[in-house]
């Protein structure tokens, strides 16, 4: 028995020694603590995209806050704000955030200016200072606000067109681009629109922000309509894809030779997007029949035109649709 508590206290007694000289006690850093009057003011992120529905006027934005006591004002300076016209910003500017006592956010409401042309985008800087004034604060002191007057798109797929010989890409060659549905769109005569997504960015010539869609409609049987979309700065016929290039040079030509060269869209219509019903395991669906061919012009510079160019798509526009449709509601 003697020799066991003499076995047991040869245990302890480094246990308590252990504990008497903790490594956790020597190097434990106390957490830093906050100015108790921050208010913690801060964006989300440093890039705020905005898409307004055309039929819609105004759209909101929202600062947080760390400190949610008492009522609070945050003054929010304009850095800068893209014009529709000369010293014609936008949308309203905004000078300070409202925080009610409690309130985590605050949201104002800015108006946009009629002139604002669909599908284009501005941009408009916001600061609320040099520097975040609480230790706890997420997001940013300062956000760039892109804003476009647009429909929401939904992504049906990204099949490959293929141009004829009077294309850019080449006889043969497919541009990979994306065929999207505006599913917040109506259209009087039950029409429904559909768009190539900016087609020669995505063929390499440009950045994904390159305009020059080309923008269809269906009607209710996904077969093409001669209609054409046009709506507030947005005609077909007067697309700028903003692709520029210089042109091969050679070394006995003169410097004006070798302008940039700017791509201009001219969509002058869709044929084609028939449909039979065939049965597959007992189910009825709708089979593409006769592909989707766009035509349009593509103009180098201002004088010179090519002829037009015919693209094909292969695409199944219906089924895709209709999937999409089933998960929305």
């Amino acid at each position: 028995m003697k020799l066991n508590k003499y076995i047991l206290g040869l245990l302890i007694a480094p246990a308590f020694a252990l504990a008497g000289c903790s490594d956790y006690e020597d190097t434990e850093i106390a957490s830093p603590q906050a100015d108790e009057n921050a208010i913690g003011a801060n964006f989300s992120a440093a890039s705020t995209p905005v898409v307004m529905h055309p039929d819609k006027t105004s759209f909101t934005l929202t600062l947080n806050r760390v400190n949610t006591k008492g009522v609070v004002s945050v003054p929010v300076t304009v850095a800068s704000c893209d014009e529709v016209s000369t010293g014609v910003k936008f949308c309203d500017q905004p000078t300070a955030f409202s925080f009610a006592d409690g309130e985590a956010t605050a949201k104002i409401t800015l108006n946009v200016n009629a002139a604002c042309l669909f599908q284009k985008t501005y941009k408009m800087a916001l600061t609320i200072g040099e520097k975040k004034d609480h230790l706890y604060a997420q997001g940013t002191t300062s956000t760039i606000v892109s804003f476009t007057k647009d429909y929401t798109w939904q992504t049906l797929g990204q099949p490959v067109i293929l141009e004829d010989g009077n294309g850019w890409v080449g006889l043969g060659a497919g541009i990979l681009a994306p065929v999207e549905w505006a599913s917040d769109y109506k259209n009087d005569n039950g029409n429904m629109l559909f768009r190539i997504k900016a087609l020669y960015a995505y063929a390499g010539k440009g950045s994904d922000a390159t305009t020059g869609h080309l923008q269809f409609f269906l009607d209710e049987n996904y077969a093409p309509v001669t209609e054409r979309f046009s709506t507030n700065g947005y005609d077909p016929a007067n697309i700028n894809t903003g692709i520029q290039q210089n042109k091969p040079t050679d070394p006995e030509e003169e410097q004006e030779e070798a302008d940039k060269i700017y791509y201009k869209l001219d969509f002058t219509g869709v044929t084609g997007g028939t449909y039979t019903e065939e049965t597959e395991d007992g189910e009825t669906i709708e089979v593409l029949t006769t592909p989707y061919e766009f035509s349009y012009r593509v103009f180098y510079t201002p004088e010179v035109t090519v002829t037009s160019v015919k693209a094909t798509l292969d695409f199944d526009i219906l089924n895709a649709t209709e999937a999409i449709k089933a998960k929305l509601k």
